[in-house]
């Protein structure tokens, strides 16, 4: 399957890996079991994981990949941090996040799994 999803309940945090070959189809596909899974609430976290994409996606199919996160957003109010360790695919990245939270406090991108990590756990206050 190109994009894996790991549940860990413990803490809370959905890992979304994309293994490289997922099509609009497939990320849809996955949005849709991401938001019917039964096991988890809103206040899950989503550590999003595009790194092994191969998608070089075109404006419009970038505006439907920003829809979908818009849609994730919709269901889980915990944080979403799109991961991207690819060099110089981290500003596309980031511009995606901008789109899905505009406020940038709520979806943020990242060059560094351990700094997404900890920024998914970090609690204010």
């Amino acid at each position: 399957m190109p994009i894996e999803h790991h549940i860990d309940h413990a803490q809370k945090l959905i890992t979304v890996r994309d293994n490289g070959a997922a099509s609009l189809d497939e990320i849809a596909a996955s949005v849709q079991r991401l938001l019917a899974e039964a096991s988890v609430d809103a206040s899950y976290r989503l550590l999003i994981n595009v790194s092994g994409s191969a998608l070089e996606p075109s404006y419009a199919e970038l505006c439907e990949i920003i829809e979908h996160l818009r849609l994730l957003r919709q269901k889980f109010t915990g944080r979403i941090a799109l991961l991207n360790t690819t060099a110089g695919l981290s500003v596309p990245t980031q511009i995606t996040a901008m789109a899905v939270d505009p406020s940038c406090t709520q979806v943020l991108a990242f060059g560094d799994e351990q700094e997404a990590r900890q920024w998914l756990v970090f609690r204010y206050g």
